[in-house]
């Protein structure tokens, strides 16, 4: 199977999705209940088949962020935005809006957007990764309507003009005609990056012999605090809050531990 055959095949899949909101509908219909119900359609994050010459999820790019957010309100009349105003996290405030429930959540109705075009809404949007792999660390980013301001876990950073080049194909972060626009983004993200573990695997120890490395964390407020939540070090290691993983070892042996780091 080439990759066109699987991406050919993953289209095809979709089919039953249509049928089955098609169904859905149809239903509704059928019990006079499609004037009494809102409808929000959704999807999982995008699939890269090959753009940036990257493949499946968890990517900062446009064919992997953007999503279809669908909502159907009996008595609002259809419209579309083209702008990347909502995220995941509006449909849970969405829908205590619509039945009118109070409680607190990390997104924002989009409710008053729908009524009313002009209303003020959110500038940009916080996108992060923290799955991070060889072939894409972690990442986090900032979009606006015009700007998409990256940075990952390596320290490499990516500015791209949306307008303008809407596939992302000109990484501008090193021209100096747009210095301010890259300090000002990473400014503005710094305080929202979550926190995650930049350390996976530590360097061997050798036995009887004085052993000391850093965990690294990324993210978040700092100063970090470390500690062991499952598992254990070898004998004659400790983990200090600081991070710090120091001690002699006096045993031999491979050991999996799971380490907790905290922020401020």
């Amino acid at each position: 199977q080439t990759p066109d055959d699987f991406a050919l095949n993953q289209l095809r899949s979709l089919q039953a999705v249509d049928r089955s909101v098609k169904d859905i509908i149809s239903k509704l219909e059928e019990k006079n209940l499609i004037n009494k119900t809102v409808i929000i359609f959704v999807s999982d994050n995008g699939f890269m088949w090959g753009e940036h010459k990257l493949h499946t999820k968890d990517k900062p790019y446009e064919e992997s962020v953007r999503v279809p957010f669908i909502i159907r309100i009996p008595t609002i009349m259809p419209q579309v935005k083209e702008e990347l105003t909502a995220i995941d996290l509006d449909v849970a405030q969405t829908i205590f809006e619509i039945a009118n429930i109070t409680r607190p959540s990390d997104g924002r109705s989009v409710l008053p957007l729908i009524v009313n075009s002009s209303f003020p809404w959110r500038q940009n949007i916080l996108l992060q990764s923290v799955a991070g792999t060889n072939i894409i660390p972690s990442w986090a980013t900032l979009r606006d309507k015009k700007w998409k301001y990256i940075e990952y876990i390596t320290g490499e950073r990516e500015l791209y003009d949306l307008e303008n080049d809407p596939f992302e194909l000109e990484n501008k972060i090193n021209d100096a005609d747009y210095y301010y626009i890259s300090t000002n983004f990473s400014e503005q993200l710094q305080p929202l990056k979550g926190l995650t573990i930049t350390t996976l695997q530590l360097p061997n120890a050798t036995k009887n012999e004085f052993y000391s490395a850093q965990l690294g964390g990324w993210g978040g407020n700092k100063p970090y605090t470390w500690t062991i939540y499952n598992r254990t070090l070898h004998e004659g290691l400790v983990l200090n809050p600081d991070g710090v993983i120091n001690g002699t070892p006096i045993v031999k042996g491979i050991r999996i531990v799971d380490i907790k780091v905290e922020d401020a």
